[in-house]
């Protein structure tokens, strides 16, 4: 039987591996407009989502994948 544990970490091997292009996102969202409210700042951008959550903000292109 698989703990919580175990199947929280498995989810977070499975984001890494998401941001580093081994495996596919769901979605990739460009050309946003982030809104920063520590820095007060907003900067355009993009978010990288995979399995319901933000995995990264402004993610490599170069290297991520997404599902068709």
């Amino acid at each position: 039987m698989t703990s919580p544990e175990d199947k929280q970490l498995e989810k977070i091997k499975n984001q890494f591996k998401v941001i580093r292009g081994r495996k596919e996102a769901d979605l990739l969202i460009n050309n946003l407009r982030i809104l920063d409210i520590l820095g007060e700042t907003v900067y355009e951008g993009s978010i990288l989502i995979n399995d319901g959550e933000i995995v990264a903000i402004n993610p490599d292109k170069a290297i991520v994948k997404v599902k068709d």
